[in-house]
């Protein structure tokens, strides 16, 4: 904290988050598995959506992220699913699991 304070810089210290264990699940044989975020400045601010696409070996058929501009948390949420869908379905794949973090989309 003394390095920020010669800077100019006030620092404020913080607890540390929480940290949950997760486990990423491969998805059956012919499946694409999508997972999504998306992710806003404030609720109503810049927003970002991106997607990964890996099939049941866990190989990426795809990855892709994108700055979209002002919207709410809501709208990029699920703009993440439905842009994570539509490059799964046209790059051929018929079958998809598509995973978010998001409880309201």
């Amino acid at each position: 904290m003394d390095v920020l304070h010669n800077w100019g810089i006030d620092g404020k210290t913080r607890n540390a988050p929480r940290i949950m264990q997760c486990r990423w699940n491969l998805p059956n044989a012919n499946v694409t598995k999508v997972n999504t975020d998306g992710a806003a400045k404030n609720n109503h601010g810049e927003i970002g959506v991106g997607a990964v696409g890996r099939n049941s070996n866990g190989e990426f058929v795809f990855v892709y992220s994108r700055n979209i501009g002002i919207a709410t948390n809501y709208m990029a949420e699920y703009t993440a699913i439905l842009e994570g869908m539509e490059i799964a379905f046209s790059k051929g794949r018929a079958s998809i699991w598509v995973e978010s973090d998001s409880k309201a989309s």
